[in-house]
């Protein structure tokens, strides 16, 4: 059987051949001639040479035709076969049905449906097309493929799996889903192939197809069909999502930041809300630009009494609804304890009053005493130093208590200050004169930028009517932060790093003797603003990191007391499901059963423990980008998929036809032949022509 790849140079060939053929024939035509019977034998002898001539025009023209149509085969490509390319297909079709299951599924069309069930309503009627001969196969796919039911005859079995498919919380990937649908049509060994993709056609869900460099695997030369079930989408989808979280610890408020993104063209507004253990803490409104990202920022007091807090922050959005909800843990706390350090018998009333007043918002501890403990953790812990005298076993005890991230305090006072040993003077953030200062100054000089001072700004006209009666002559060293001083520059508060602690330096002392500063209204919420700054310092790591939805978790990142022996491991998902988990020895303990978003619970004690240990799961909001791909750009990929120079055939925008390019190629090329002929015929005409 001949076949044409290019058939219009053939038609073009054969037409222009028929009009000169009709040429020639009209230009043919005789009129009858009657001679004279003197002149008849010399005419007789001139008929003979001219019907030698005429013949000899008639072959030329031939053989010129015969060039002419020659060479529109040539430009045709014909291609032999011994068999058409339908001869071994059968009647009946092989039908491989793909169904994106990813999140970005879950985009209301309108009040009532979303895409995925536009989506199964049309695959349903496409279905009601088959045949009972023939067969049907169904795989679900977001970012891995699964096969859901096999290749058969059963229609309504496919239906009824079709049917109970659900919208997962994963991305997509669509070579995978391509890649198993290849595997089953390979099995087959007669009928059409066809595979049908209903999906919203995301960009992102081709990304890795894109990458893939394997071209068809095993034997799909037999023709292949690709269906694309229409869907209805619009290019640039409206939508919005939370993309991330960033949870700080800022003095004694947890600051939560909620990155919205504008997935659409156009301008969005949206309620966003907190919520703290199932209750709502705070709202407020989010208008986003086309492709831009608004920080949503909430600020809270979170008490440290519970031993864990879960929580979410959502957005009121119509589009996806997936992504509309970031979950977070936080760990609980352990509360500030302040180690009071005074030998000089004054008036720590107030101090102490400051910090008993904190307990409403912050966790805080403090023990007095003249000596300085023996054993000081630097987790938590912050050492205020009032006059005090110490060993030099004790001023090696604090050095190493700051250099290990302990945050010290020091109040200067009036009084001597201890014979400074090398590691104690590697400790104040000044060089000391023995002279006092005594005038009154004014406080006129302010970093409000330093999160002392940050929340204090409206305070400042306060702050320059305190007195102070009695100063340290103080120089600060060149690494250290000057963050108050008065009018002549001499410093009330210094504040300077040693090792991986923080040193702050009051030149004043804290009671009543030498200032007034006690007794304003500011001293409260200034020392409150100082301790929960030396504080949140050690309390940085209040968040327990979330996991991505089909991410196996390492349980040893959330339970430190996880084994790998034995050892049996609850852990309930947002449903309600519960996991059991037995470690094995010589193996990880991973759980790779994650299939929801939302705040799960694990354990290591028993069905009946109470203490939970939290984590939270959310999507990969790489999927929220509904940007999709046109009809004719999936063709586009789908040839460079399978081959650069695949013959595609679309059919009414929704499906392509595969896989006969591939054939054609394994046929034998005649083309060339045909050009070796009518190379022949000119050189026989050349020779016709000169021929006497």
């Amino acid at each position: 059987m001949i076949q044409f790849i290019n058939p219009i140079f053939l038609a073009i060939g054969i037409f222009v051949s028929g009009i000169l053929i009709v040429i020639r024939l009209l230009n043919s035509r005789v009129n009858q001639k009657l001679d004279f019977g003197t002149t008849r034998l010399i005419l007789q002898a001139q008929r003979v040479s001219q019907k030698h001539r005429q013949f000899k025009k008639n072959l030329l023209f031939l053989i010129r035709i015969l060039i002419l149509l020659g060479l529109a085969v040539a430009f045709s490509k014909p291609s032999w076969t011994q068999r058409p390319i339908a001869s071994n297909f059968s009647s009946y079709r092989n039908v491989i049905v793909l169904v994106d299951c990813s999140y970005s599924m879950g985009i209301k069309v309108d009040k009532e449906k979303d895409l995925f069930a536009i989506l199964k309503s049309s695959v349903g009627s496409a279905l009601q097309e088959l045949t009972t001969s023939d067969r049907s196969a169904l795989v679900s796919f977001s970012n891995y493929a699964k096969q859901e039911k096999r290749l058969d005859e059963n229609h309504q079995l496919t239906q009824a799996t079709l049917d109970s498919l659900q919208i997962s919380s994963r991305g997509t990937n669509l070579l995978r889903a391509l890649q198993l649908a290849e595997d089953l049509l390979q099995k087959t060994t007669s009928g059409t192939r066809e595979i049908w993709i209903a999906s919203d056609q995301q960009k992102v869900g081709w990304e890795q197809f894109l990458a893939a460099k394997n071209k068809i695997k095993g034997d799909m030369t037999r023709q292949l069909t690709v269906k694309f079930i229409p869907n209805g989408t619009v290019e640039k989808p409206a939508n919005l999502a939370i993309t991330d979280l960033n949870i700080e610890q800022q003095n004694h408020r947890t600051v939560i930041q909620a990155p919205i993104r504008n997935f659409g063209s156009v301008q969005q507004e949206s309620i966003v809300r907190l919520f703290l253990n199932e209750t709502l803490i705070d709202s407020q409104v989010a208008n986003v630009s086309p492709q831009q990202v608004v920080n949503s920022q909430f600020s809270i007091q979170v008490k440290t009494k519970k031993n864990q807090h879960t929580g979410y922050v959502e957005i009121i959005d119509q589009s996806v609804q997936a992504d509309n909800r970031r979950y977070f843990c936080l760990r609980p706390n352990s509360p500030i304890i302040i180690h009071l350090l005074d030998q000089t018998n004054s008036e720590m009333f107030y101090v102490q009053s400051a910090l008993n007043s904190m307990s409403s918002i912050l966790s805080v501890f403090y023990t007095t005493d003249r000596q300085l403990p023996s054993h000081l953790s630097s987790r938590y812990s912050v050492v205020m130093m009032h006059e005090a005298q110490m060993t030099e076993l004790e001023q090696s005890t604090l050095h190493r208590f700051v250099t290990q991230g302990g945050q010290l305090l020091i109040a200067a006072g009036i009084s001597p200050l201890p014979k400074p040993t090398n590691l104690l003077s590697e400790l104040y953030p000044c060089e000391f004169s023995p002279d006092l200062v005594k005038l009154p100054k004014m406080l006129t000089q302010i970093d409000f930028s330093h999160p002392i001072f940050r929340s204090q700004q409206q305070y400042q006209g306060d702050f320059a009517q305190i007195h102070f009666e009695a100063l340290r002559a103080c120089f600060p060293k060149p690494s250290a932060r000057v963050i108050a001083s008065f009018e002549d520059g001499t410093p009330l508060l210094v504040e300077h790093t040693v090792g991986l602690g923080r040193v702050i330096f009051f030149n004043s002392r804290i009671d009543r003797q030498t200032t007034d500063f006690p007794v304003r209204s500011i001293y409260l919420p200034f020392l409150h603003s100082l301790i929960s700054y030396l504080g949140s310092a050690q309390a940085k790591n209040i968040t327990i990191p979330s996991q991505i939805v089909s991410d196996s978790i390492d349980l040893k990142s959330i339970l430190k007391n996880v084994k790998n022996v034995n050892q049996e491991v609850l852990i309930c998902d947002p449903s309600g499901q519960e996991h059991r988990l037995v470690t094995r020895k010589n193996q990880y303990a991973y759980f790779q059963t994650i299939e929801l978003a939302g705040i799960y619970k694990i354990s290591t004690n028993g069905f009946n423990d109470e203490k939970w240990t939290n984590f939270a799961v959310n999507i990969d909001t790489v999927e929220s980008d509904l940007t999709a791909y046109t009809k004719e750009d999936v063709l586009d990929l789908i040839k460079k998929r399978y081959k650069t120079d695949i013959l595609i055939k679309p059919n009414d925008n929704t499906q392509a036809t595969l896989g006969q390019g591939l054939e054609l190629e394994k046929n034998k090329e005649i083309w060339w032949f045909v050009l070796v002929g009518v190379l022949l015929l000119a050189l026989i005409d050349t020779w016709l022509s000169n021929y006497q």
